[in-house]
C-alpha cells in the first residue's frame, strides 16, 4: 500500500503530470467555451440544421486528419532527436520543411473540394444545395491544417503553454462569433460554418508569435521529407483511416437515416468529443517522453504513471453516467432530451478509446512500430464502416454508437497483445 502511494504521489508531482496539468487546465477551459458553443447551436438550430452543420464540420475535420498523414505525430517522434544530435537550428529546419510540404499538399486538396462542392452535396447531404458550404469546407481544411500543424510543432518543442493558448484560442473566437451572429440577428447555417471556417486564423496568428515558420527562404531537403516519410507513412495510414472511421457517424447518418437522427447523435458526441480532446492532451504530453527512452524497459517505470492517468479519467465517465439526465438536458436544451441515451451509450466506446492511449503510444513512441497502428485502424475502419451499414438502418441514432463499441475494443485488445509481447521480448 506505501509503494502504491508513493508511486501515487510521485505521479501526480511529475514533469508529466505537471505539463498534463497546464494541457488538462487548457482543455478544460477550451471545453468549457465548446459547452458555450454547444449550447447555443443546439438552441438556436434545429435537429435537422445541426445534422447539416455536424456533417460540413466532419467532413472539414476529416480532410484535416487525412492530410496530416501522419506529420503531427512524427514531429514528436524526430524533432527531440535532430534536437539532441544535431542541434536546435536543425531541428527548427526540419520544423519548416515538414510545413513546406504539408502546405503545398493542402492548397492542392482544397482545390480539389471546391472543384468538387456540387458533386459532395449531393452524396453527402442528399441535395446539391447545399454546395456552397463545401467551398467554405475546403478554405476550412486549409486553416484547420496549419493551426494543427503549430500546435504539434510546439507540442514537439514541448512548449505546453503556446500549445494551451492556441488551441483554446480558435474554440474562443468560434463562440464570440456565433454570439455576434446570434445576437445580430445573423444566424445562419451558411454564417455559422463561415465562422466555423475562419476561427482557426486566430490560432495560426497567435501560434505565429512563439513558432517561426517560413515558406521561402531555405531550400527545401528531399532527404528530411524522405526520413519523415520513412516513419510516417504507416503512421499516415494509420492516421487516414483513423480519421476516416471516427467522422463516418456524422457523415453517414444523414445518407442511412436522417438529419434529425444525425442531429441527436451529433449533440451527444459534442460532450462525448471532450474525451477525446483529453486523450489528444495526454498523448501530446507524454509523446516527446517516451520518444526520449534509449530501451523499452526504461519506459516501463513511466507507463504505469501513464496508466494511473488513464484510470483517474476512466472514474470520471463513472460520474457523468450517473449525472446524464440532468447534465444533458442542462447544455443541451429540452429540445436534445433524446440525446441523453446516446450520451450514456457512447461513454463506452469513449472508455475504450481512452484505454488505448499507454499501449497506442509506447508502440509508436518507445517499441516504434508505427505498422501496427495502421493495422489496428484499418481493422477498425471495416468495423466502423460495414457496422455502420447495419446497425444506422436499424437502430438510428444508436447505430454508431455499437460499432464504435467494436471498433475501440478491437484496438485495445490488438494493441494490448502486442504490447505485452514486446515488452516481453524487448
Amino acid at each position: 500500500m506505501r509503494k502504491f502511494l508513493r508511486l501515487l504521489t510521485h505521479s501526480l508531482t511529475s514533469d508529466t503530470a505537471k505539463d498534463t496539468y497546464l494541457i488538462f487546465s487548457g482543455n478544460i477551459f477550451t471545453s468549457f467555451l465548446a459547452f458555450l458553443y454547444t449550447i447555443f447551436l443546439a438552441r438556436a438550430f434545429s435537429p435537422d440544421n445541426l445534422g447539416v452543420f455536424s456533417s460540413i464540420t466532419a467532413f472539414i475535420l476529416l480532410a484535416g486528419d487525412v492530410l496530416d498523414l501522419g506529420i503531427t505525430t512524427s514531429l514528436s517522434r524526430f524533432y527531440p532527436e535532430i534536437k539532441r544530435k544535431e542541434g536546435e537550428a536543425h531541428a527548427d529546419f526540419f520544423i519548416n520543411n515538414t510545413f513546406k510540404f504539408q502546405l503545398y499538399i493542402s492548397l492542392a486538396m482544397v482545390i480539389f473540394i471546391i472543384i468538387l462542392s456540387p458533386f459532395l452535396s449531393e452524396i453527402l447531404l442528399q441535395s446539391a444545395s447545399f454546395s456552397s458550404l463545401y467551398v467554405l469546407a475546403g478554405i476550412g481544411v486549409l486553416t484547420t491544417v496549419i493551426a494543427a500543424f503549430i500546435s504539434a510543432a510546439l507540442s514537439a518543442q514541448k512548449r505546453f503553454l503556446p500549445v494551451v493558448l492556441v488551441s483554446s484560442s480558435s474554440t474562443l473566437v468560434k463562440l464570440l462569433l456565433v454570439l455576434l451572429l446570434f445576437y445580430s440577428g445573423r444566424f445562419s447555417l451558411e454564417l455559422v460554418t463561415a465562422s466555423f471556417v475562419v476561427a482557426p486564423l486566430a490560432a495560426i496568428l497567435l501560434g505565429l508569435n512563439f513558432l517561426r515558420l517560413s515558406i521561402i527562404g531555405d531550400k527545401f531537403s528531399l532527404s528530411l521529407l524522405k526520413k519523415l516519410l520513412s516513419y510516417s507513412t504507416f503512421i499516415a495510414f494509420a492516421r487516414v483511416f483513423s480519421a476516416v472511421s471516427s467522422r463516418f457517424d456524422a457523415l453517414m447518418l444523414i445518407p442511412l437515416s436522417s438529419t434529425y437522427e444525425a442531429g441527436i447523435y451529433s449533440a451527444a458526441y459534442k460532450i462525448i468529443f471532450t474525451y477525446i480532446l483529453l486523450s489528444g492532451s495526454f498523448s501530446m504530453v507524454i509523446a516527446p517522453r517516451l520518444s526520449s527512452f534509449p530501451t523499452i524497459g526504461k519506459s516501463i517505470p513511466y507507463l504505469k504513471k501513464v496508466i494511473l492517468g488513464v484510470f483517474l479519467i476512466l472514474l470520471t465517465m463513472v460520474f457523468m453516467y450517473i449525472v446524464a439526465p440532468v447534465f444533458v438536458p442542462f447544455i443541451l436544451g429540452d429540445n436534445y432530451y433524446q440525446s441523453i441515451p446516446v450520451f450514456r451509450a457512447l461513454l463506452l466506446p469513449a472508455a475504450l478509446f481512452v484505454s488505448t492511449i499507454p499501449s497506442v503510444n509506447f508502440l509508436l513512441y518507445v517499441a516504434k512500430k508505427p505498422q501496427i497502428s495502421a493495422f489496428n485502424t484499418i481493422v477498425s475502419l471495416l468495423i466502423i464502416f460495414f457496422g455502420n451499414l447495419y446497425f444506422i438502418p436499424h437502430y438510428g441514432r444508436l447505430g454508431p454508437v455499437f460499432t464504435l463499441t467494436l471498433a475501440y475494443g478491437f484496438t485495445v485488445i490488438s494493441s494490448s497483445l502486442f504490447t505485452f509481447y514486446y515488452l516481453k521480448h524487448g
